[in-house]
């Protein structure tokens, strides 16, 4: 049987987004995403679990990234894990979706086609 390897996450920026470009090669842009899971314990207690994703936009997708995110902007994220040299885990972004729209450095609002594919 083949392995999978694919990741589909919805929550929101943690921080601002941090772009790297290094010479020679395309830029890359770096940011959190806050997820949740909430539930009811035995006793009715609402219980909450936050997990923080780092995530890892390359190409095309890091532009965007760069000046569509801001702090607190919801996303739909598809990508797939990838662990950095240094044992990180992070998530490479495939596709990108934006939920919210906030006000960071722009002139129009987006539209239906804000999903982000390469």
């Amino acid at each position: 049987m083949s392995s999978m390897n694919k990741v589909f996450l919805v929550g929101r920026l943690k921080a601002e987004t941090t772009t790297t470009s290094e010479e020679g090669k395309s830029a890359f842009t770096k940011f959190q995403l806050i997820t949740s899971n909430k539930w009811r314990d035995k006793s009715n207690v609402l219980c909450e679990q936050i997990e923080t994703h780092n995530i890892l936009a390359t190409s095309k997708k890091s532009k965007i990234c760069k000046t569509h995110l801001t702090k607190g902007d919801r996303v739909f994220i598809e990508g797939e894990n990838q662990t950095d040299k240094d044992g990180k885990t992070e998530i490479l972004v495939k596709s990108i979706i934006l939920l919210s729209y906030s006000k960071k450095n722009r002139t129009e609002e987006p539209n239906e086609e804000s999903d982000i594919d390469d």
